[in-house]
């Protein structure tokens, strides 16, 4: 009789290729014994280096020697395959891994369950009182992946990623950017992190953690596991100073937000390279960002892509998320004769005739407001555009006339809902039979709807005392929520609900009502997990939060997909239609123990109509954010007419969005027609990417059109500047688009110059960083050679200055095209050290200072002394000054 069985014995793997990171595989051993049992680890296949072990006993690592020790009843062994190995196999390979019983161990104690045929692998035999178990390992084929011949891009949202890539060969055909399918429903994946060990993740072991969708499954499956083992929203945390997780043992403490964003990072990149159509190492990638993030940011941002092995060359940060999904409308629309057929007719009340070279034609000129709400921000730019009509020739040449964002998104939407349907939860069960008389119309007496009077001392509320497996963070800071929690078994705070019922129901779409009701509904229904940072992780109000905010999340889909089949391509007329859509949950599931027992309505259709939220108060209750980023949009817009309004995102199907932009002027809209309203349902979130991807092939993938886009890059969003002995602030850089080429001069009145040069960033003063001109600095690179140019004429033309590139940007825009495109390849440091060679010569006596913003934001500083004595320093940020997302905004902070 076997005293332990392997369920999973054969692992085949189709096609594996190298050097695309780790490959893990779960293993499900049953040990039948009583008592913990030891199996010795045999190879039959000499080189084995790229094959590990991960127990579920081990803490700090992988499995040192060659003996696993597995538990009694079911254990998961992770299987980790590393292809980044020097030594992993080639072509193909078929290999057995063997477990032994130690010998001695198999008669001190006896197997209590069957033989198990049942839970896959049978014994091959037994030798001395031992049992052997087997694996076999099957790589059908083992190829090398080559350098991606073309360019990528990544979307690391807030509720979910996405990449989109363009091989300039084998896409060239269809000329259109696409995206790798990186998750398994398709081409997105969730942004989420599940800690598996805590010891492993902070090492960066493999097994430390998963991401994306297997994150989510394994958070779900199997038994309960620890509250905050599973971070969503993660892109959230990049403001974070440092972020408090825990594995799914409860074991945990405070780590740097990159660490965790770095495995999805990660995920995404090799998800992207072993897809079909890439099957290639990603060398170069431009990644998006909000157009909000200040320098600090950005340049955290940038930290994590240097971890995940790109360099500075490598990486192009010169594009927000709202100017890349404009960028992919507008490719898209040119390229089809239907679609530029459609944007010309918008377009008649702007056109002019002009003659180039002698041939005549026309100019058209548009304005295009792109909007996309995404999970965690709303990004907005406005894109200005020429449009002429050659008689063999199609010019387009974009800007961009700004952008912003702000903190609001799909995920707060849902968290609207989530805290109706919790107040409604939580009236029923304080009173079932009331919830369900006042539903079915009987007579009943309905409190007034006035402000509430808390009938209930504090003192009469149990306060839970657990010990919690958290740390508390060090510095002793608090979230001041102004709530005081209330928790026990029973019913705490349903009579301060029964008091305060018509309260509650008047002021259901409310973000925050009175604190003492806010305490008193999560007292009946909990799903504060961690109120404070001092207090412990409530596991029941994790399991809770986690069930309803599913479901919330889920009706939100459903309810607006109902509005947009319904009444969606209807103009703007009333809001109030919204009120005659409503959805509902039921209470298949819930974790709370009292629900089902109290509801005796439960199981009936009933409940899905009292446990509901209609459209209408969706939209009351996220009305104050979208309106605020419309009027964002309206301020950026000014007194230029809006030609199109550019949607995209998954929270754009909510029909709330263009029925806002498409109310009159008078009303705070746009007043755009809704057939100039344009949502891509189909390249909802991965607009962005393949809009990213485009920055860098428009050139070269439309035929018969010149595209001119130099301008279309980052802008700076607000003042950079140092501050003067009198406090007045010294601008280097003004608020504006970002000019490659461009320097800003500065020669101080004395030697004295601070040794520590602190910039700083927009009115509030935010630290960007410090020049650090105490430390010796770099050396100036020398600039790569670039041959002469052979004009048409047969003239020799010689790589230019920057003195000779902006004059020609200002009268030969070809030309300073052709010179542009070739000098931005070059490194940020190559392209300094070429404007260099013709800048104004300092002196010992008085030092000059050049700076250079560029349009991946980074700031540099030039200290020329004179006599070749010139040093190239680079802001350093200080990243212990940034500030924490609120807790009342993160939908997740546990607070909710």
């Amino acid at each position: 009789m076997a005293t332990f069985t392997i369920q999973t014995p054969l692992l085949v793997f189709p096609r594996v290729h190298s050097r695309t990171g780790t490959i893990e595989r779960t293993c499900v051993f049953h040990n039948y014994r009583k008592g913990p049992l030891e199996l010795r680890i045999g190879y039959d296949f000499p080189e084995h280096s790229w094959v590990q072990f991960y127990g579920s006993d081990e803490e700090d690592g992988p499995l040192v020697g060659e003996v696993l020790t597995i538990r009694p009843g079911e254990n998961r062994i992770v299987l980790s395959i590393n292809t980044d190995s020097f030594n992993f196999p080639t072509g193909r390979f078929r290999g057995r891994i063997a477990f032994d019983e130690v010998a001695g161990e198999a008669a001190g104690g006896t197997a209590t369950g069957a033989a198990g045929g049942a839970a896959g692998g049978a014994a091959e035999g037994a030798t001395n009182g031992s049992t052997r178990q087997s694996i076999e390992l099957n790589f059908e084929a083992v190829e090398e992946l080559g350098s991606f011949l073309g360019f990528a891009a990544i979307d690391l949202g807030t509720s979910s990623c996405a990449m989109s890539v363009f091989d300039i060969e084998r896409d060239a055909v269809s000329a259109v950017p696409w995206s790798p399918r990186i998750g398994k429903r398709g081409e997105t994946t969730p942004s989420a992190v599940f800690i598996r060990s805590y010891p492993k993740f902070v090492q960066g072991a493999p097994g430390g953690c998963s991401a994306g969708d297997l994150a989510m499954e394994e958070y779900r499956s199997g038994q309960p596991r620890a509250p905050h083992s599973l971070q969503v929203g993660t892109k959230r945390l990049i403001r974070n100073a440092r972020v408090l997780v825990v594995d799914e043992r409860g074991h945990g403490g405070l780590v740097d937000p990159l660490q965790i964003l770095h495995f999805l990072g990660k995920l995404v990149i090799q998800k992207g390279q072993s897809e079909a159509g890439v099957r290639s190492v990603i060398r170069k990638v431009s990644v998006t960002f909000p157009p909000t993030w200040d320098y600090a940011t950005t340049t955290r941002w940038r930290e994590l892509f240097h971890g995940l092995g790109f360099a500075d060359e490598d990486l192009d940060l010169s594009l927000d998320e709202a100017s890349a999904a404009g960028l992919f409308y507008i490719y898209n629309c040119i390229r089809e004769p239907d679609s530029l057929g459609k944007l010309v007719q918008d377009l008649l009340e702007t056109r002019e005739e002009i003659e180039i070279d002698g041939a005549r034609g026309e100019r058209f000129t548009f304005n295009l407001q792109c909007f996309d709400f995404g999970g965690g921000t709303i990004d907005i730019a406005l894109i200005e555009g020429q449009l002429e009509l050659l008689p063999h020739t199609l010019r387009l040449r974009l800007s961009l006339a700004g952008s912003d964002s702000c903190n609001y998104g799909g995920d707060q939407v849902t968290l609207a809902i989530f805290r109706m349907l919790k107040r409604r939860l939580a009236l029923a069960l304080c009173d079932p039979k009331r919830a369900h008389t006042e539903h079915s119309g009987e007579d009943q007496e309905i409190a007034a709807a006035v402000e509430p009077t808390v009938a209930a001392e504090l003192g009469g509320f149990g306060l839970q005392t657990q010990q919690g497996f958290l740390l508390p963070d060090s510095s002793g800071q608090r979230w001041e929520t102004g709530r005081v929690s209330w928790y026990d078994d029973g019913d705490t705070g349903e009579e301060v609900l029964r008091q305060n019922w018509g309260y509650v129901s008047a002021h259901i779409t409310r973000p925050a009502l009175e604190s003492d009701i806010e305490d008193a509904i999560d007292a009946t229904f909990p799903t504060r997990f961690l109120p404070s940072v001092d207090e412990v992780v409530r596991a029941q109000a994790r399991k809770n939060f986690d069930w309803l905010w599913e479901r919330a999340e889920s009706l939100k889909i459903k309810l607006f997909d109902e509005v947009s089949h319904k009444v969606g391509h209807r103009s703007f007329q009333s809001f109030e239609v919204l009120d005659g859509f409503r959805r509902g949950i039921s209470l298949e599931g819930v974790p709370h123990a009292k629900a089902q027992e109290a509801l005796t309505w439960a199981d009936e259709p009933v409940a899905r109509e009292i446990l509901s939220v209609t459209a209408g108060e969706v939209y009351r209750a996220t009305s104050e954010p979208l309106e605020d980023a419309l009027a964002r949009c309206r301020r950026l817009a000014g007194s230029r007419r809006i030609d199109r309004v550019i949607l995209s995102g998954q929270s754009c199907r909510m029909p709330i969005v263009s029925w806002m932009f498409s109310r009159p002027s008078s009303g705070g809209g746009l007043g755009v027609p809704p057939s100039k309203i344009e949502f891509d349902e189909h390249n909802a979130k991965t607009a962005v990417s393949k809009g990213a991807c485009l920055l860098h092939v428009m050139r070269e993938t439309l035929v018969g059109i010149e595209v001119d886009i130099d301008d279309f890059k980052s802008r700076l969003l607000d003042d950079l500047y140092y501050r003067e002995l009198d406090g007045s602030p010294h601008v280097l850089f003004k608020a504006g688009t970002i000019d490659d080429f461009g320097v800003c001069e500065d020669v101080p009145e004395t030697r004295a110059f601070p040794r520590y040069l602190s910039i700083f960033c927009g009115p509030e003063r935010r630290l960007a960083g410090q020049f650090h001109f105490c430390d010796g600095g770099e050396r100036l690179p020398p600039r790569p050679t670039i041959g002469a140019r052979v004009t048409p004429d047969g003239d020799r033309e010689e790589l230019p200055t920057r003195a000779e590139m902006l004059a020609r940007r200002r009268d030969d825009r070809d030309s300073y095209l052709h010179w542009s495109a070739r000098l931005l390849k070059w490194t940020e440091r190559e392209r300094i050290a070429w404007m260099e060679e013709t800048a104004t010569a300092g002196s010992v006596e008085r030092p000059i200072y050049r700076y250079y913003l560029t349009r991946n934001h980074r700031l540099y500083a030039v200290r020329d002394r004179g006599a070749d004595d010139r040093a190239l320093f680079a802001l350093k940020t200080d990243f212990t000054t940034q500030f924490e997302l609120p807790p009342d905004e993160d939908p997740f902070s546990g607070i909710h």
